[in-house]
């Protein structure tokens, strides 16, 4: 008896696996199944086709969501898939600059950019872009996402700074920054403002400023 119902139990699991197996071959892996994807596929592309082909051409013949880009860009940089990211910079930024060129967005796209430079260890042109991005953020008006923005900016050239041995430069900067997280508290998470005074101190300490750097490393202590 026992080994009948094992049996059974053996023939019923048999049969399901089977039954499972059936239903993923006929979804996924069925010629007809793949060729009706692939049919809708090359609808669907062509109708986006269609629907781009009725918009006004911005770029190189072809209309550019440079925004959704640039934050696809961001994750990108986010990845450490530098490369990546500067080749759709590069491409979408001439294209946000005759758009927007004073505007919010533009500043973001361009301070992402800068991020990602830095993380090519392309510093130099990394603060170029970081500083364009300053002066556009600046003269927009004043909301959570400006000021987020304007403290990333100043961290992140601080950063591009240090690590290219500037350390007075990056000292100057991170200051700034913890200037600027000071008046404005919702700009940064208190890790992040912890590591701009990291930052701080690791300048301090290239320069031999040890007072300056004990003061700082006593406060990174209250940030714990």
């Amino acid at each position: 008896m026992r080994n009948g119902k094992w049996i059974s139990v053996f023939t019923l699991a048999v049969v399901l696996l089977g039954l499972s197996t059936a239903k993923f071959c006929l979804i996924d892996y069925c010629p007809s199944t793949i060729a009706q994807n692939s049919k809708a596929k090359d609808k669907k592309a062509k109708n986006k086709a269609a629907v781009k082909s009725q918009s006004s051409p911005i770029s190189d013949g072809h209309e550019v969501d440079w925004r959704k880009q640039s934050t696809n860009a961001a994750m990108l940089v986010f990845q450490k898939k530098y490369a990546e990211a500067d080749s759709i910079f590069v491409k979408i930024l001439p294209v946000a600059r005759k758009e927007d060129p004073n505007g919010i967005d533009l500043g973001v796209c361009l301070l992402r950019y800068g991020s990602g430079l830095v993380g090519e260890k392309k510093y130099q042109q990394a603060v170029a872009n970081l500083e364009e991005a300053f002066k556009i953020v600046k003269g927009t008006p004043e909301t959570r996402r400006q000021k987020k923005a304007t403290f990333q900016i100043l961290k992140t050239i601080s950063t591009a700074y240090i690590r290219s041995n500037q350390f007075d430069r990056g000292e100057k900067f991170a200051r700034k920054a913890i200037a600027y997280r000071i008046a404005f508290p919702e700009t940064a998470s208190l890790d992040y403002f912890k590591n701009t005074y990291e930052g701080l101190h690791f300048c301090l300490e290239n320069q031999k400023k040890l007072d300056e750097a004990s003061a700082v490393a006593e406060i990174i202590k209250t940030l714990s």
